[in-house]
């Protein structure tokens, strides 16, 4: 897809944006996924290939456009000659119904002028040293862009974490003749990247052409500017032509002076000054990426002087002879000597400058507690002084000025810019050892980050994997760093050595040394901060070993040595992060299961921000600590069945602060994704479901994908797939979008790295999420189920003692029983692998309230069967709703446990009914239980259908029994009234629906009162149930219910006696063994003259042995038929 049709973002960009639909209704081909974006010559789908089974982007051409018809080909045409991993593939070209398209490769990224702003400078390099490799493939085919730009060059973020860029939009492309020259007289382009040559409109444009698009590009991505910004249409015509853009380092004085001699060597006026091809800018960007002189040159006083004088000749005639002369009068020896005793200038005013930033912010740390803000704006300055030396030295300035940019960077704690540029200043050849110092520091510090995230991973293989990937990309490169760093004349160089074994991993050396360097200088806090980071990350690897009684002795030593620290400083920030961290590590632990007092923690943590934010007061980080806090507060409340909504809604104001004080970050939106899916989740079951937070849940949930880089950050998007597709299912929204993208994620991750149990449970998850949902719509999810079941037994291979993977496979052992059920098998010795993995979750974690649900449901299935099969079921049952009430004491507000303990009571009533007796007291106590379930949430549409059904029990019984049956039918009608409001695409409902206005059918047929009106809605009620699921066997049955009692009661009418021999046949297909659909097909085989009475008889004998209660069943129906002579003779036979 084009830079122009790129797909939306955001969703907040795209609210209020009219979504067209996608034009083609029934395409055999392509199979709609969703909307991408729209661009001036159409829009742009996502789609499926059927045939290949791959996402492609399609392209349409708007009938308001068909004039561009020809460009709208050429592109096409053009971009399908070029083979290259870094020019986006054209698939197809072609016409349906009138419909103009191209089908080419989807790019999963965003437009490079987007995606830069999350890039390091050597990623932009990369990103388009690549690009022009794809150009110049286009160029070796004689093909010319004409319209190279960041918008034109999209990017994806591949598995690696490496960018890697598409060229896109050929729809500007001329073929050049022989001479090696376009054939155009006129300009093409985007004004702001065009060429001088284009901005003429000269006939002869070459490969050079595009080879200044791509400077413009970077000049724009690296500098945050366009070339020639805030010129009029006109203005940037001549601009182009006749001026050179501002220099990059005076917009960005960090900017290499290389990285500017590579940019505007593409952009120099004349092509010949250019680069000869893309593929030499590409081999000259390697040059500086591998730190080998590059070929492009500062632009020179001369060549500036020759572009003015190109504008005003006259006037520069006599200056440019006057600076030819100056110029000539220096010998190189002289500039040589010159620009040595600069650097030694330079780097004795930066020693200077340091040590000033070095002193406020030591004097800061002392006062007594303040805005330290205030203190940072001294430091800025003496920053602003550094720049303005280093603009002044030029290329000699650039590694001492880059060493105390990287020191201010440290002070202000904007870490990431310090490491860009103490790395500036390291690969500018100033190797000093305080650069070293520094560098080591700063990788400390994102190795402290990192480390507090390891907590949260559970899995311990994930986890292994992590701190792989965190030792090697920040602990080994601090320690080497410090080692370069020893023999640094520093006050305390015991301190160093502390820090060197600290990344070494020998705690106790380290802790020696912290304490030599505290015992000399005893004003230095950062000693008694060092060691208590070393007692604190002893702890978090006691505590992965499950030794929380060790863990929680080291983190209290943690905690007094910050606590010291912060005493001794007292408004040094670093003291009062570190408490917050040790609280929050020590809060999500007790959360998961460790012993402790999660309400003293949770104290002490929000007090330890508040008193950092008196420090800070605008820090976004501690906001952000600060709604965490709140945010696990209210899911504990949650667990205990408090309210969490005055700790959400606090958390919720956070995150607004947040997300209008800081950039976007991965941590921050998966953060808020689960705060709004919390939130959301927390109305839905109770009835108040609002869109809005599904809607910031999903919107978070993209923006953190946009910008994971790491397993374990695809590993929590996955999660968070998972979450949102579950309650979409819930809501009857089709959740299959994000199944997919979870498995295809988890997959992707599995595949990398088997041995993590977290995936192979969550790849389980989505399995099974996605099979259940395909059975709600008719198809089978048996494969599905397996192969669940058969990634939750390898889970529990690789750790036997991970609580999860028994739950979720014994919750699909008992899915997969009822479909089994359904189909006509016996569900029994699925039921028992199910109750068995329960129990052994339960040895692991005996206060986990799911684990008694599941073991609830599974005797609750059991029973169920044992009904189906005639026997009494209340044994069975009995063991369910001891299961479901110790659940309950554990959490006392989870709806869905009543409404199992309900259903428990319902089917009990059927049973009751089936073999004769009155089910009123199994009646009432499932209508109390529902009662509670329905309190807790009015909303959910399982327990309002199954309340509905336990009332058309009682309607039926009373039925039967000539008793008034108008209050428990004007129940059920209400109940199922509010959950076809709640679900209008459950089947279930609508069978019940059905089944409901049938009642009410045979109860005015008794009282030989019209009835045409609800057995029309019967009916009709039926066919939706069967439009959505076709596999459930008792709508099947019921629609011959119906057709049977037309056909004997209404009109004799033969084809109706046909149709529901169909659906007997029908519902015997879905499940052999459906005892009513089974009789009633014998009867219907008998009056239609199919079989006859002996065969009847002995078919219904075999039926009556396996499930004696049937014989009610048929008396039952026969009272229902005025003309049951013939069939009253066979019931007496038998």
């Amino acid at each position: 897809m084009s830079g122009n049709d790129r797909p939306l973002t955001s969703i907040s960009s795209s609210r209020n944006q009219h979504i067209p639909d996608f034009p083609v209704k029934a395409w055999n081909q392509y199979e709609l996924i969703s909307f991408l974006g729209e661009g001036n010559m159409g829009v742009v789908f996502l789609a499926r290939d059927k045939t290949l089974d791959r996402k492609v982007a399609i392209k349409f051409l708007s009938y308001g456009n068909l004039q561009e018809l020809p460009r709208f080909k050429k592109e096409a045409v053009a971009q399908a000659q070029i083979e290259h991993e870094c020019v986006c593939k054209v698939y197809e070209v072609g016409e349906v119904e009138g419909h103009h398209y191209i089908a080419m490769q989807y790019i999963k990224g965003p437009a490079l002028h987007e995606a830069a702003q999350r890039m390091t400078l050597e990623e932009k390099l990369i990103v388009v040293r690549d690009a022009a490799l794809g150009l110049h493939e286009a160029h070796r085919k004689g093909l010319i862009h004409r319209d190279v730009k960041p918008d034109n060059i999209m990017v994806e973020l591949r598995d690696s974490g490496n960018w890697h860029p598409y060229v896109m939009d050929f729809g500007l492309v001329k073929e050049v003749d022989e001479t090696g020259m376009t054939q155009t007289g006129m300009f093409v382009g985007t004004p702001m990247y065009m060429a001088p040559e284009q901005a003429r409109g000269d006939r002869y444009l070459d490969r050079r052409t595009d080879v200044y698009g791509l400077g413009a590009s970077l000049y724009e991505i690296i500098s945050g500017e366009e070339p020639f910004a805030n010129k009029s249409f006109f203005q940037l015509f001549q601009t182009v032509q006749h001026e050179m853009p501002t220099e990059m380092v005076k917009l960005k004085p960090e900017i290499p002076f290389d990285v500017q001699s590579i940019t505007m060597k593409c952009m120099m006026k004349e092509q010949k000054d250019r680069y000869g091809s893309a593929l030499e800018l590409a081999q000259d960007i390697n040059r500086y990426l591998d730190g080998e002189p590059i070929q492009a040159r500062p632009l020179s006083l001369i060549y500036h002087l020759k572009i003015k004088m190109k504008k005003h000749r006259l006037a520069f005639s006599l200056v440019l002879v006057a600076a030819a002369l100056i110029l000539a009068s220096f010998s190189w020896g002289i500039y040589t000597q010159w620009r040595a005793g600069q650097r030694e200038t330079m780097i004795q005013a930066v020693s200077e400058k340091v040590e000033g930033m070095d002193g406020v912010l030591r004097l800061s740390q002392m006062l007594p507690v303040h805005p330290v803000e205030n203190d940072y704006i001294k430091i800025e300055r003496l920053m602003e002084d550094i720049r303005a030396m280093m603009r002044e030295m030029g290329s000699t300035g650039k590694g001492p000025g880059n060493y105390a940019l990287g020191k201010g960077y440290m002070a202000l704690k904007l870490y990431e810019k310090a490491r860009e540029h103490l790395e500036l200043a390291w690969n500018s050849d100033y190797q000093d050892p305080r650069v070293a110092y520094a560098l080591g520091q700063v990788l400390g510090v994102f190795y402290q980050r990192a480390q507090s995230e390891l907590n949260s991973i559970e899995d311990l293989s994930l986890r292994r994997i992590r701190e792989s990937e965190i030792e090697n990309e920040f602990l080994k490169p601090a320690a080497q760093f410090l080692k370069q760093a020893q023999g640094l004349s520093i006050v305390a160089p015991e301190y160093l050595e502390a820090q060197l074994a600290y990344y070494q991993k020998d705690y106790d050396m380290a802790l020696q040394k912290t304490r030599s360097a505290y015992h000399r200088l005893n004003w230095m806090h950062e000693a008694l901060i060092l060691e208590g980071d070393i007692y604190k990350t002893k702890g978090i690897e006691r505590g992965h070993t499950g030794n929380y009684d060790e863990q929680t002795r080291l983190f209290e030593l943690a905690e007094q040595l910050y606590t010291d620290s912060a005493n001794l400083a007292r408004s040094n920030l670093d003291s009062a992060t570190r408490l917050i961290e040790l609280y929050s590590t020590d809060l999500s632990d007790i959360f998961v299961g460790k012993k402790g007092d999660f309400d003293r923690v949770f104290e002490k943590g929000i007090a330890s921000v508040e008193r950092a934010l008196k420090l800070s007061p605008d820090n976004p980080d501690l906001y952000l600590h600060k709604a965490t806090f709140f945010y696990i507060k209210g899911e504990k409340e949650s667990q205990k069945g408090n309210d969490p909504l005055p700790y959400w809604n606090t958390s919720l104001s956070l995150f607004e602060k947040i997300l209008a004080k800081q950039e976007s970050s991965f941590s921050i939106h998966m953060k808020a994704n689960d705060l709004y899916r919390a939130l959301y989740k927390h109305h839905m079951v109770r009835g108040k479901a609002e869109a809005k937070y599904m809607a910031a849940a999903e919107y978070h949930l993209k923006k953190a994908e946009e910008l994971c880089k790491k397993s374990i950050d695809r590993q929590k998007v996955s999660t968070g797939f998972l979450h949102i597709g579950f309650l979409k299912m819930q809501k009857g929204v089709d959740p299959t979008h994000e199944f997919t993208e979870a498995i295809n994620n988890l997959e992707s991750i599995h595949q990398s790295h088997p041995d993590v149990v977290e995936t192979s449970v969550n790849l389980g998850i989505a399995y099974f999420y996605l099979a259940r949902y395909e059975g709600f719509k008719g198809k089978d999810p048996k494969p599905g189920l397996h192969r669940a079941i058969a990634v939750y037994q390898k889970a529990i291979e690789l750790n036997p003692n991970y609580m999860a993977s028994y739950n979720n496979l014994g919750e699909t052992s008992w899915v997969l029983a009822e479909y089994e059920m359904k189909s006509g098998m016996d569900p029994t010795p699925t039921l028992r692998k199910a109750a068995d993995a329960y129990y052994k979750g339960i040895e692991l974690k005996d206060d986990f309230a799911p684990l008694y649900d599941g073991v609830g449901t599974t005797f609750l299935l059991i029973g169920t069967y044992e009904k189906e099969k005639g026997r009494s079921p209340w044994n069975t049952l009995k063991e369910a709703i001891s299961s479901y009430k110790h659940s309950i004491e554990i959490k006392k507000d989870n709806p869905d446990t009543f409404i199992n303990l309900a259903e428990c009571y319902w089917i009990q009533a059927q049973y009751q009914y089936t073999a004769g007796f009155d089910p009123e007291k199994a009646l009432k106590q499932a209508y109390a239980v529902y009662e509670q379930a329905y309190a807790m949430n009015p909303k959910d549409g399982y327990c309002l259908a199954h309340f509905a059904d336990a009332y058309l029990i009682q309607a039926q019984y009373e039925l039967e029994n000539n008793i008034d049956n108008t209050r428990a039918l004007s129940k059920a009608e209400d109940l199922l009234h509010q959950a076809l409001e709640v679900n209008p695409n459950d089947y279930w409902v609508h069978l019940i629906d059905g089944k409901m206005k049938f009642i009410q059918t045979e109860t005015l047929w008794k009282k030989s009162e019209p009835y045409g009106k609800p057995l029309a809605a019967a009916k009709r009620s039926l066919s939706k149930s069967v439009r959505i699921n076709a596999a459930e066997a008792e709508t099947h049955y019921l629609k011959a219910r119906i057709l049977a009692f037309e056909h004997f009661n209404q009109d004799r009418d033969e084809e109706k006696l046909e149709l529901a021999l169909q659906s007997t046949e029908q519902a015997l297909d879905i499940n052999p063994v459906h005892t009513n659909a089974s009789i009633l097909k014998s009867l219907l085989l008998f009056y239609s003259k199919k079989q006859t009475r002996d065969q009847v008889e002995d078919e219904l004998r075999k039926i009556f042995e396996e499930q004696p209660l049937s014989k009610i069943h048929i008396k039952c129906l026969l009272n229902k038929i005025k003309d049951t002579r013939s069939f009253k003779k066979i019931v007496q036979n038998l």
